[in-house]
C-alpha cells in the first residue's frame, strides 16, 4: 500500500513537472514571438521612414539641378541674361534704334560652342571688347540668350541695316556641325518676345548678310518661318 502511494506521488510530481515545463515552454516561445513580431515591426518602420528621407532628399537634388543647370522656361524674358549677369558689368549701348524694325540679323559668332551655362559664360566673355558686344543678344547652345546691346540700341553687325534691324549671334562655329536644338528653340522664343513686346514687326524677316556663311548655319535659318531668300542689296530699311 505505501509503494502504491509513494508511486503515485512520482507519477503526480513527473506530470506536474512535465506541464510546468510545458507552460514554460510556451511562455517563452509566445514572449519570443512577440519580440520577434516587434523586432519585424520596428524594422519596417525604419525601412519606410528611409525609404521616405531617401525619395524627399532625391526630389530636393533633382529639383536644385533642374533649377540650376536647367534654362528658364521662356514666356518671359526671364530666360535673358542681363550684361549686369553674364558679364558683371554694366555693357556699353550704342545709338537708340527705333521701333518696330523689320529684319533681324543673325549670323554665327565664329568661337567655338557649348552646351553648360559655365562654358557658355566663359565663351561670351571673349566677345567682349571694352564693355562693348556688337550683338543685341547672343543665342547660346545652354538654351540661354546672353544680352549684348539689347532692344534698344542699334548692333554693329548690322550692316547697312543698322537702322531697323536687331543683330542675333548664334555663339559657335557652323561649319561642321549644326546650330543645337535648345539654341534654336530659344532663338524662336526671343523672336516672339520681340513680337510681344512691339520691338520687331509681325512680318519681320530673318537675314544673314554673311558673304559666305556656313551651310549648317543656312540649313537651319531656312527652317524658320519667317527667313527671307532675299539678296542683302535688295535689303533697305
Amino acid at each position: 500500500m505505501r509503494r502504491q502511494i509513494q508511486s503515485s506521488r512520482r507519477l503526480c510530481s513527473a506530470q506536474t513537472l512535465k506541464h510546468a515545463e510545458n507552460n514554460a515552454f510556451a511562455t517563452v516561445m509566445a514572449t519570443r514571438n512577440d519580440t520577434t513580431s516587434d523586432c519585424r515591426t520596428a524594422l519596417t518602420d525604419r525601412y519606410c521612414w528611409g525609404v521616405w528621407f531617401a525619395c524627399v532628399c532625391y526630389t530636393a537634388l533633382v529639383v536644385v539641378i533642374l533649377g540650376t543647370f536647367s534654362p528658364e522656361v521662356p514666356g518671359s524674358d526671364n530666360f535673358i541674361l542681363s550684361g549686369v549677369h553674364w558679364a558683371e558689368q554694366r555693357l556699353r549701348r550704342g545709338e537708340r534704334l527705333r521701333f518696330p524694325v523689320q529684319y533681324v540679323v543673325i549670323s554665327q559668332t565664329s568661337t567655338a560652342g557649348c552646351s553648360s551655362s559655365r562654358k557658355c559664360s566663359q565663351l561670351m566673355h571673349t566677345l567682349l571688347n571694352d564693355s562693348d558686344i556688337g550683338y543685341s543678344f547672343v543665342v547660346a547652345g545652354d538654351g540661354n540668350v546672353y544680352e549684348g546691346r539689347s532692344w534698344d540700341s542699334v548692333g554693329s553687325k548690322t550692316g547697312h541695316l543698322v537702322d531697323c534691324s536687331l543683330s542675333i549671334g548664334l555663339l559657335g562655329n557652323f561649319q561642321e556641325v549644326e546650330p543645337g536644338y535648345l539654341q534654336l528653340q530659344a532663338l524662336q522664343q526671343l523672336m516672339k518676345l520681340g513680337l510681344n513686346h512691339n520691338k520687331i514687326v509681325k512680318d519681320y524677316k530673318i537675314v544673314n548678310l554673311d558673304s559666305n556663311p556656313p551651310k549648317n548655319l543656312m540649313n537651319a535659318l531656312e527652317q524658320l518661318y519667317n527667313y527671307s531668300e532675299m539678296p542683302s542689296e535688295k535689303l533697305w530699311c
